[in-house]
């Protein structure tokens, strides 16, 4: 028997990430980069990636920098969610943003928005306002 959808590599994690594990593969994402790509990066395995991702409340102090780094935000950033380091790149990017035509900024709108959706932040204020 064939199927025509491809199986989503890995397997789905048992239970939901800590915060920190969320932040580090909505980074890692963001800056394009896969488990492996991220794992040679930082010299670690892709086991360790994963474990980060899924079940870790942190890093060792000795790799947090370097992490911070390879997905170019703050350790700040990191560990509590936001920081200066991303604040300070909204403009520059919203900047960039303005001067590109208005279709492709509103292609890159529907995206980020729909990034922002998925979010557990967002999903928390989106039951809270349904009464869930």
């Amino acid at each position: 028997m064939t199927h025509s959808r491809a199986m989503p590599k890995g397997r789905p994690a048992s239970s939901s990430r800590p915060a920190f594990g969320e932040r580090i593969a909505r980074l890692r994402v963001a800056a394009g980069l896969t488990q492996e790509q991220l794992a040679e990066a930082m010299g670690v395995t892709q086991r360790v990636v994963t474990y980060w991702e899924r079940e870790a409340r942190s890093v060792r102090a000795d790799q947090l920098a370097k992490l911070a780094g390879v997905l170019e935000t703050s350790v700040d950033a990191l560990l509590h969610g936001s920081g200066p380091a991303t604040k300070k790149r909204i403009p520059a990017v919203i900047e960039k943003l303005e001067s590109l035509s208005k279709k492709r900024q509103a292609e890159i709108l529907k995206k980020v928005e729909s990034l922002i959706a998925e979010t557990p932040e967002a999903r928390k204020s989106t039951r809270k306002k349904a009464g869930v």
